[in-house]
């Protein structure tokens, strides 16, 4: 949510609103955790949904101002410390918005 007090977060969410860029059609947002999260964090986190993707789809609803209609989500655990606590250390999520943004 802290994403949305950096003014080039600001500023792009105010071009898209404004229509300045046309129609979004697509976003793509990646995100990384480097180095890895240390391993005691990993069960009191949430998880990668609660602790990390949270922000991403903050975002994502911010700028656009719009919400999804269907959500696909995949995941897995590349590190075993993550498969331990039913976590993801990657994932993907594609959201269709009501306006036609993926």
């Amino acid at each position: 949510f802290n994403r949305r007090f950096d003014p080039s977060y600001s500023t792009i969410q105010t071009q898209v609103r404004a229509g300045a860029v046309g129609h979004v059609q697509t976003i793509k947002s990646v995100s990384r955790d480097s180095p890895i999260i240390p391993l005691s964090y990993i069960g009191p986190s949430g998880g990668i949904f609660d602790d990390f993707s949270v922000h991403d789809i903050d975002l994502l609803l911010w700028v656009t101002g719009d919400v999804p209609v269907q959500v696909f989500v995949s995941g897995n655990a590349q590190v075993p410390e993550f498969s331990k606590h039913n976590d993801y250390d990657n994932m993907i999520i594609l959201l269709n918005f009501k306006q036609g943004t993926l």
